[in-house]
């Protein structure tokens, strides 16, 4: 009896670490998407739950998850911290969408918008632009080790947030809505140099025809456009790359203030 009693507090407290940490996995680049299998999704989610456990404070204990032992009490325990988990996910997706974003403007001022490509973050169709800077994106947060912070995080709200607890006030729901409005904000930095340069291809070519009313204006503006906004963006990798890694960072700020760390 003993034995089932203890299993069950264990099991409670097992639940409760999971769910939080499955909701705030949501918004992990590689798991939103179907290029990593769901057992491999699962077995990470495991693992993380098993190591974050025996670092649990003394909130979440099993002592002290008693009192969700009954069905109502642990479905809410359950459903808040998933919750949660959920709310931290939705700013780092918000920040992610800056670089699909990007893509959008890129591919509408160059001409790729018609070039479409299966995305496998978001399981639909989308520019190829948007797509090449969400990999590159991903290949950032891995490469500069981002994904420990994130798994160092998790494990930090455990510390800061106690189970049960939906702690959204008045500061995180700003901070959500700034994050919102910095999707426009930096996408459009990102794209705002080939959009300039596109515009002063668009008056050169309405200068030529003005004076050129024999010359194919339309025909030579598609490959001009279409070949200087490619070396543009070539030319521009490198800031766009230092530009991921800046959001990156923000990323983990954003994670930070909103679990009170």
């Amino acid at each position: 009896m003993n034995f089932s009693y203890e299993f069950t507090l264990n099991a409670v407290q097992f639940m409760a670490v999971f769910s939080r940490v499955a909701g705030i996995f949501m918004g992990f680049p590689i798991f939103r998407g179907s290029s990593v299998p769901k057992r491999v999704k699962v077995a990470v989610l495991l693992a993380i739950t098993m190591i974050i456990i025996p670092s649990l404070p003394e909130a979440w204990s099993p002592t002290a998850l008693a009192t969700y032992l009954g069905a109502t009490g642990f479905v809410t325990l359950i459903l808040l911290d998933f919750l949660l988990g959920l709310t931290v996910s939705l700013s780092v997706f918000l920040i992610m969408e800056i670089a699909v974003l990007a893509g959008h403007f890129i591919s509408m001022n160059v001409g790729y918008s018609m070039s479409m490509q299966f995305d496998p973050n978001t399981e639909s169709q989308n520019s190829t632009i948007s797509v090449m800077f969400m990999q590159i994106f991903i290949l950032i947060f891995l490469v500069t080790d981002m994904h420990l912070g994130f798994i160092k995080i998790t494990a930090s709200s455990f510390h800061t947030m106690p189970p049960g607890h939906l702690f959204l006030n008045e500061d995180h729901l700003i901070s959500i809505v700034e994050t919102s409005n910095d999707i426009f904000r930096y996408s459009f930095q990102l794209s705002l140099p080939i959009i300039a340069i596109m515009l002063l291809i668009n008056v050169a070519m309405g200068i030529i025809s003005r004076f050129g009313e024999d010359f194919q204006v339309l025909m030579l503006s598609f490959p001009i456009r279409l070949g200087v906004g490619l070396m543009l963006l070539i030319a521009l990798l490198p800031i766009i790359n230092n530009s991921f890694i800046f959001y990156c960072e923000n990323i983990l700020d954003n994670l930070g203030n909103i679990l009170g760390l």
